[in-house]
């Protein structure tokens, strides 16, 4: 009988300069429950959004997701006769990588309910083509700090990330579209502002490895997307400043925003608070905030045959191929 369930972490992306390739993994999960179900397909959804429009578009993109997943490793479309149960905690339309959690999940599904190893270039490849980029797929996925390459979204690194590191993640109320968010983006930049960005990415994959605290102001700084975001975001600019004169050792907008990132190694809570506050009496934007450590076991999978406590991580699991050349976990 078909039983499982799944457990597929939010992501932060960008990270300041890696437009489009960086990922975070961070532990806000969506949750996929599969149970055999003789008047199945049926899918529910629960959790944040269930009580809006992204319930609905939830719904289009998991179940279209599973039946492309279900094509590609099983050779067949037809759904299987289960109930689908998603459960989600991660905030939506704020850049915290909700879609690309919903896509995962659904591809993760398919390899299961098609019973076969399937490496993680064959899910990447897939969740690419669906989300167009994967700075969020990979980290959902893998865990950890990942790089992508946006040219060849089978194609990632993932490295896991020091566990004393917290993510203060403020939530503005007010939602803000990827597509709006992407539409303010010039169509091209000048080479002074792409050899800028060049330097502090790999100025920040240095300083997250290592653990140099010191390179992080200066290591996310970014002249591809935050300057134009700016213009939807007026208080972007106040909440960084803001945050360096209170610990923060990193700030910058969560992938496309409305959500806002700071690393801290200490009083993150602190912080939330006086960040939110900030929004709240200065631009009359209510928000809330979550304190999260990285996530660096990616995607979780429970099967009766996996009883190990709070499951296995899917790459470490018997479901997922040996990596191929140019991935890694």
């Amino acid at each position: 009988m078909l039983s499982f369930c799944l457990r597929v972490p939010a992501s932060t992306s960008n990270l300041g300069p890696g437009f489009d390739c960086f990922g975070l993994a961070l532990p806000c999960y969506m949750r996929v429950r599969v149970e055999s179900d003789a008047g199945g397909p049926t899918f529910r959804f629960a959790g944040e959004g269930f009580d809006s429009a992204w319930s609905v578009a939830a719904d289009n993109l998991f179940s279209t997701t599973l039946a492309r997943g279900i094509e590609a490793f099983a050779g067949a479309g037809t759904m299987p006769p289960a109930s689908f149960t998603i459960d989600n905690e991660i905030p939506l339309a704020r850049g915290l990588g909700s879609s690309g959690a919903c896509v995962i999940a659904a591809l993760v599904s398919a390899a299961l309910i098609a019973d076969r190893a399937v490496s993680p270039a064959e899910i990447l490849a897939l969740a690419g083509g669906i989300e167009g980029h994967g700075d969020n797929a990979a980290p959902a996925l893998m865990g950890g700090f990942v790089i992508d390459l946006p040219d060849n979204p089978a194609a990632c690194w993932s490295w896991p990330v020091s566990e004393a590191w917290r993510a203060v993640v403020i939530v503005p109320n007010a939602e803000l579209a990827t597509m709006k968010s992407r539409a303010v983006l010039p169509d091209s930049v000048s080479l002074a502002a792409a050899s800028r960005n060049i330097a502090r990415a790999a100025l920040l994959t240095a300083g997250l490895l290592r653990e140099e605290l010191s390179v992080f102001p200066e290591a996310v700084r970014d002249w591809l997307h935050q300057p134009w975001r700016r213009q939807l975001l007026p208080w972007l600019d106040r909440i960084i400043e803001v945050s360096y004169r209170h610990g923060a050792c990193a700030t910058f907008l969560s992938g496309s925003g409305a959500a806002v990132v700071s690393l801290v190694r200490e009083g993150g809570e602190d912080l939330g608070r006086r960040l939110t506050a900030v929004l709240a009496d200065e631009f009359g934007q209510p928000a809330r905030f979550m304190v999260l450590p990285p996530d660096n076991r990616g995607t979780i999978i429970e099967t009766a045959d996996i009883a190990a406590a709070g499951g296995m991580a899917w790459k470490n699991s018997r479901f997922a191929a040996m990596p191929t050349a140019g991935l890694s976990g």
